[in-house]
């Protein structure tokens, strides 16, 4: 073929392609677009709206637009709810016809629409003619609605739940936020109250809010910002538009104001609260820039903040749990007991040397971290003697790493309630504390210590060596899988988790006393209800535990290890906890 009938082939391609392109795909889009604009009800943008008629049959509503928001002109003057107004405007952008009933029909009636039961009439920025749509009676079905524009004779049938969407009183597009308040925004507030001082609490940062009146001290950032949110979550229950006189409400000398302080703490947004509504069970309430007085929850004002110490920040002492490396308590006239963590290990070094229980360490930390003030009860005591503090029963240091001198708080006397006066050493103000937090915070000398049988850990045993009544067991690790091997019976390969319980149970046996033994004869070895030694490489034994039955008491059972000449006391429980854990090791 030539050179000359190739490039007439390729242009007459080129040709036909751009035929097809042209006038069978680029036409059958523009047809399919046309299609759906013509199923439209409106086509208009969102941005072009300014003016909504709402007619339904008791009331006509006028809402306009104003920069970003929307407002109520009629039957009030009153900010509306943007999402609602968003919501019937994205509804009738997105109608659409069904099917045609009648294109020019002689009357309306039949259809309900020549005394429609709803009307909105909108008002574009760019046309001076107000279009509008009209809603009828429901199809027979009940699926469909007769809807007809006020720019065309056209019947038509359009979804049903259209009209839930669209038809509003006036209550559903007002605002019912009780304050126009936008969180973010807020950094001081003032708490005025008709019984008690006026209180203010100020945003330092984004992390910290102060209590700045009546007194100076840290807020509590979670209690502050929580109320914030249900007042901007809180909404009208009721509108009053026309009161009569506010002191029929109680807000010519309300009994509570609010000042919500924004931005550049020169713009302010305030309610007033005034009496209860003794039948709905509601309070009065109102913009002070507005004339509108409205109902709102009970519980919301049951809840407010009354003195300044509701919304003071009660932690007892803040630390970090992570970063505490020594803690001393020192209670009546007992020697101090000083317990100091090196390498994430807690021990005691006063008044003896010994290992610590890191779970009860844990415990204490987490309670002092985790627990609360009750009450302030003063923050400038003239003497410390009324609450037990001038010569303190009970005293807590806690050193923090990166600090060179410890928090201490100070523990008195009982309060009436038997709650515990307490105070921090170096702040005057006095409160107090639950006495069971006291109680979970000071424990014994004995309740410190470790006081598990033998420490070890899990991954250094290769072999565990078991006598419990007449079986024999064994269980050894090969290859990072435990064996199982009973008396005379074969090894078998044994789920990971029962060899974990066995362990799990030793580490969590401790003792409850102690008693040296002045006669080892008295505990024989063959009158042992268990025995376990544990061995870690090459046979090397770690340890041997004997455990035997206290005759004297049915509670308790004895325990002794074989590398301490010591018999403990240990709860009978613990004991029939690991046997069992062991006798599920032989079930098939």
């Amino acid at each position: 073929m030539s050179f000359k009938k190739t490039l007439l082939l390729g242009l007459l391609l080129i040709i036909i392609g751009s035929y097809f392109y042209l006038y069978e795909f680029k036409g059958e889009k523009e047809k399919q677009i046309k299609e759906e604009q013509a199923r439209k009800v409106f086509l208009f943008s969102t941005e072009n709206i300014e003016k909504i008629n709402l007619k339904r049959a008791k009331e006509k509503i006028i809402l306009k637009k104003k920069g970003s928001d929307w407002e109520l002109e009629s039957p009030v003057q009153y900010k509306a709810d943007l999402k609602e107004i968003n919501t019937i405007i994205e509804t009738l952008l997105n109608a659409e016809k069904e099917r045609t009933i009648e294109e020019n029909p002689s009357d309306l009636s039949l259809f309900g629409l020549k005394d429609p039961k709803i009307e909105i009439l909108i008002k574009l920025k760019d046309n001076p003619t107000l279009k509008g749509i009209l809603f009828g009676n429901n199809n027979p079905t009940n699926e469909f609605i007769y809807v007809k524009t006020t720019d065309n004779p056209e019947v038509f049938l359009t979804d049903i739940s259209i009209e839930k969407i669209i038809d509003k009183g006036s209550y559903n597009l007002r605002d019912k936020s009780l304050v126009d308040i936008d969180i973010n925004e807020i950094n001081k507030i003032d708490f005025i109250s008709k019984n008690s001082k006026k209180f203010t609490v100020e945003k330092e940062s984004v992390d910290n809010w102060n209590i700045k009146k009546p007194l100076e001290t840290k807020g509590d950032k979670n209690k502050i910002e929580n109320l914030l949110v249900k007042f901007k979550n809180a909404a009208v229950k009721e509108f009053i538009d026309e009161p009569k006189t506010l002191s029929s409400y109680g807000l010519d000398k309300p009994n509570s104001k609010i000042v919500f302080w924004l931005g550049d703490k020169e713009k302010t947004r305030s309610l007033l609260i005034g009496n209860e509504d003794n039948v709905k069970k509601q309070f009065f309430a109102k913009r002070e820039d507005m004339p509108t007085v409205f109902l709102i929850e009970k519980d919301l004002i049951k809840n407010l903040p009354k003195v300044a110490n509701d919304l003071r920040d009660k932690t007892i002492l803040v630390f970090n749990k992570e970063d505490v490396l020594k803690v001393e308590f020192k209670q009546d006239k007992e020697k101090p007991i000083v317990l100091k963590k090196e390498n994430d290990i807690w021990n005691i070094i006063q008044p003896i040397e010994t290992k610590a229980d890191e779970l009860e360490i844990n415990n204490i930390l987490w309670t002092l971290e985790n627990s609360m003030i009750k009450d302030f009860i003063d923050d400038h005591p003239k003497t410390l003697s009324p609450f037990g503090l001038d010569e303190p029963l009970r005293e807590l240091k806690l050193w923090q790493k990166g600090e060179k001198k410890p928090g201490v708080l100070l523990f008195g006397s009982n309060t009436p309630k038997k709650e515990i006066y307490s105070k921090l050493k170096n702040k005057d103000s006095v409160f107090m504390l639950e006495s069971n937090i006291v109680d979970k915070i000071f424990k014994s000398l004995f309740h410190l210590r470790d006081r598990r049988l033998i420490v070890f850990k899990d991954e250094e045993l290769e072999e565990i060596s078991i006598n419990l009544e007449t079986k024999n067991i064994s269980l050894k690790k090969k290859k990072g899988k435990w064996e199982l091997k009973i008396s005379d019976r074969k090894r078998k390969k044994i789920n990971e988790i029962n060899v974990k319980e066995i362990l799990w149970g030793l580490n969590d046996i401790k003792f409850l006393d102690i008693q040296h033994i002045k006669d080892p004869s008295l505990l024989k070895l063959g009158n042992f209800e268990l025995k376990i030694t544990l061995l870690q490489k090459k046979g090397k034994e770690l340890d041997t535990m004997f455990f035997y039955k206290d005759i004297s008491q049915d509670h308790f059972a004895l325990a002794k290890v074989k590398s301490k000449n010591i018999v403990y006391s240990i709860k009978r429980e613990s004991l029939d906890s690991l046997k069992n854990s062991i006798k599920k090791l032989s079930e098939p």
